[in-house]
């Protein structure tokens, strides 16, 4: 478990002081990992399998205390705030390859793989509570359903996923020149790679489109634990709104074939020349 304390003091225009933020936060952290790796070896050929995981998981929550003077000393107000979010992050990498000795002066080598990549952030929990100027009760001040917005009270829900699929294979030959022994090598390597992503923005709000803000006192039965709780959303008439400017969600794919050639002259034993061309 890690604790960790950061102060904010901003002087963000003209060198006017705007906010004191004290923020203390809390990670918890987990990992898990295994890999394996197998050869086997066959007359002139060699196999191999090779597969590494490794997730983690980190679960943190941030306790933000302070006061903010942007608009003057005169309309200062002071902020309360919690944000909590669980994140797992991983990967699962496996390799199959193969290297054969075709003959005395030529050899073949290859490798395929798969990876797959993966971000969960399943339900990221933001609460900000603040007073009006010069007074000491702290309120959830919340819009319409309308224009939700999630600096006051919201949840993300976002997952990210990545498959990456990829080949290669290569040919060497040997060969006499010169009294030397040279080599010629050419191959080629595929990769293909597609991606999902999507991210869901959630803000609560008031049912009522005709009210613009209610602010909820805090009080015995609306704290940060039981603000929303199905009694406070019954009686305040509380929904949650998707906030579509911070939502996205998109699936992408990328192709990359390429393919090259390379030769290793030897003129003598102080003498090399390595030259080649990809594309």
């Amino acid at each position: 478990m890690a604790v960790s304390n950061r102060i904010r003091n901003e002087y963000e225009s003209y060198n006017f002081f705007d906010y004191n933020y004290n923020t203390n936060t809390y990670d918890i952290r987990s990992n898990l990992s295994a890999l394996i790796n197998l050869t086997y070896s066959y007359r002139k050929s060699k196999f191999s399998w090779k597969t590494l995981y490794n997730n983690d998981f980190i679960k943190t929550v941030g306790i933000r205390n302070g006061y903010d003077v942007s608009n003057g000393e005169q309309y200062k107000f002071n902020i309360k705030s919690t944000n909590t979010e669980t994140s797992q992050n991983g990967i699962i990498n496996s390799v199959v390859e193969g290297s054969h000795s075709l003959n005395r002066s030529l050899a073949l080598d290859w490798n395929g793989s798969y990876s797959r990549t993966y971000r969960w952030q399943p339900d990221q929990k933001i609460l900000a509570l603040h007073t009006d100027s010069n007074s000491d009760i702290y309120n959830l001040t919340l819009s319409n359903e309308n224009s939700p917005e999630i600096r006051n009270a919201g949840r993300v829900y976002s997952f990210k996923f990545e498959n990456i699929y990829g080949s290669n294979i290569n040919i060497t030959k040997q060969y006499k020149w010169l009294r030397e022994t040279q080599k010629l090598k050419i191959g080629t390597s595929n990769y293909y790679r597609d991606r999902n992503v999507e991210v869901n923005a959630l803000g609560y709000s008031v049912l009522n489109s005709a009210v613009n803000r209610l602010s909820i006192p805090e009080s015995k039965t609306t704290t940060f634990n039981s603000i929303f709780s199905p009694g406070n959303i019954d009686a305040f008439n509380l929904t949650v709104a998707n906030i579509a400017t911070n939502s996205t969600d998109y699936t992408g794919t990328a192709l990359m074939n390429a393919g090259f050639a390379m030769l290793d002259n030897k003129f003598s034993d102080k003498i090399k020349l390595n030259m080649g061309c990809k594309s």
